[in-house]
């Protein structure tokens, strides 16, 4: 469902738009030309998918949701001769650009400015602001497409929040948008009692890149929210910060159960949220759209329940450095680095997961929930520092016919102390294959694998204080495998362990 903003928020709305408004609406950009690259890059997989209260993952919480003079552009005396202004950033991509100032809008932050946004929101429009500090007061955009507001410059405006505006729904929403862009603005929610959510709901492509989102209020779930609507859409979000600088109960980025497309958060960087960085689980469940998730590149650092949590079909982290120091207060502290929630296909590759000594009470850096069926863990490395943290959990699940989970190529590194690198229940198939584990804290033990068959750990090297590796009711192939530990060192040519410790002995 969709909230309505408070009632003291103007709102532009229209003839709702379908996909062929959509396609009409795309004019002079079209949605390659926003967002840098096709929506075919990332396949859809798969349909339908929830966000959870798991009490025994910390708590995670249900997500029920929740003109006036135009400044036409000028003929460039001194340039082609195209009639675009080039001191204005996206001014060549669309039919009409309005000058944000000289149309109205105070730039020191006295006067709103959701008139001057309101007025022009129409296809083929950008509305462009140049440094300054702009008041926006709650605002509602509907049902428009081809529309940007950017930076006139590479230095940005900023968004102020009114005072004593605080929104329990989305203070800022953009709702039913195609080809929508939105570049170069920092939104600030520090005045007192303002803030809330800012949220994107999307029927076309849409790209959000080069923002920062700081503040927030009491009762506000997240700092942002993108949902996909349309299955054949792609959302962009890039060069995006959000910090948590409060401390205040929150969700970094949260994707929607309604999101179906292909959603893309490329080089993104979030920090302290107590009720996960980036909460991207939810449409996987059985509810849910199901649209994909892709995270690629940024820094993830010190969120409580996840840094990153995925959990529709297909989705993936690439390049991603995860950071775990100190856990924020909140919920029950269960700080996990990323998170496998839901579905399957889903994929962790070339990424970074590194846990301090101050963590306490996680499941694991990396971890298969449940009602995760099964993924792939690749050319990653995984530094555990904290006593009683697995590098590598894995539950039971709760669904039968689950993939085989996929260890490959992973390095595993650190001096915690105590429990295993490696915890496995029940899923049979899981394989490790060329991994390198070197955890030599006290009682530091390998790879435990219970009430699963058919399992392989393939040429590895283990270096660990306590068991190497433990079958407990399981049967694990071994093959040219070598491990070490302060009872001494064997490289294992072919082996088959069930119920069972291998060891140097």
């Amino acid at each position: 469902m969709f909230d309505l903003d408070s009632s003291n928020s103007r709102t532009r709305k229209g003839r709702p738009i379908d996909r062929r408004d959509v396609l009409k609406g795309l004019g002079a950009v079209g949605a390659v030309g926003v967002l840098g690259y096709g929506v075919g890059e990332f396949a859809t997989n798969g349909t339908g998918a929830d966000p959870d209260r798991d009490p025994a993952a910390g708590g995670d919480v249900d997500r029920d949701d929740d003109p006036p003079g135009t400044a036409q552009n000028p003929p460039d005396e001194d340039g082609p001769g195209d009639g675009v202004d080039e001191t204005v950033r996206h001014a060549d991509a669309y039919e009409r650009v309005v000058h944000a100032v000289e149309v109205g809008a105070d730039p020191n932050g006295k006067e709103p400015v959701n008139d001057v946004i309101l007025d022009n929101a129409a296809p083929g429009t950008l509305i462009s602001f140049p440094p300054g500090t702009y008041r926006i007061d709650p605002l509602h955009v509907e049902d428009v497409s081809n529309f940007a507001i950017a930076a006139t410059t590479d230095e940005r405006p900023t968004f102020v929040g009114a005072a004593r505006a605080c929104e329990d729904r989305p203070y800022v929403r953009f709702q039913n948008v195609a080809a929508f862009l939105l570049d170069g603005i920092d939104v600030e929610f520090s005045r007192p009692g303002s803030g809330g959510g800012f949220r994107i709901d999307a029927v076309g492509d849409v790209t959000v890149q080069n923002v920062s989102l700081s503040g927030s209020c009491p009762g506000q779930i997240a700092a942002f929210r993108l949902d996909v609507i349309d299955p054949d859409s792609h959302g962009v979000v890039r060069n995006v910060d959000l910090h948590n600088d409060a401390k205040r109960q929150l969700t970094g980025v949260y994707v929607g159960q309604y999101h179906a497309g292909v959603a893309t958060f490329e080089n993104c960087s979030v920090s302290g949220f107590t009720d996960n960085g980036l909460y991207a689980s939810t449409p996987g469940q059985d509810d849910g759209g199901n649209g994909p998730v892709h995270v690629v590149g940024g820094t993830y650092t010190d969120n409580n329940i996840s840094n990153v949590r995925l959990g529709s079909t297909g989705s993936s982290a690439r390049d991603v450095t995860v950071r775990v120091d100190d856990i924020p207060e909140g919920y029950q502290e269960n700080a996990r680095g990323i998170r496998f929630r839901n579905r399957r296909d889903i994929l962790v590759e070339d990424c970074s997961v590194e846990f301090g000594p101050n963590v306490s009470n996680s499941f694991g850096a990396v971890v298969f929930h449940g009602d995760s069926e099964g993924g792939t863990i690749r050319n990653t490395h995984i530094h555990v520092d904290a006593a009683d943290v697995p590098a590598i959990r894995a539950f039971a699940p709760n669904q039968p016919d689950n993939q085989k989970p996929l260890i490959e190529n992973v390095t595993i590194t650190g001096d915690a102390t105590n429990d295993y690198v490696a915890r496995m229940y029940n899923r049979d198939g899981t394989t490790f294959q060329n991994c390198t584990i070197k955890q030599l804290g006290d009682r530091r033990g390998g790879i435990r694998l219970k009430d699963m068959d058919d399992c392989a750990i393939i040429d590895c090297h283990i270096e660990v204080d306590h068991d190497p590796i433990v079958a407990r009711d399981a049967s694990i192939l071994v093959q040219n495998t070598t491990i070490v530990t302060p009872q001494g060192t064997r490289h294992v040519d072919s082996a088959i362990l069930e119920n069972g410790v291998l060891s140097p002995q």
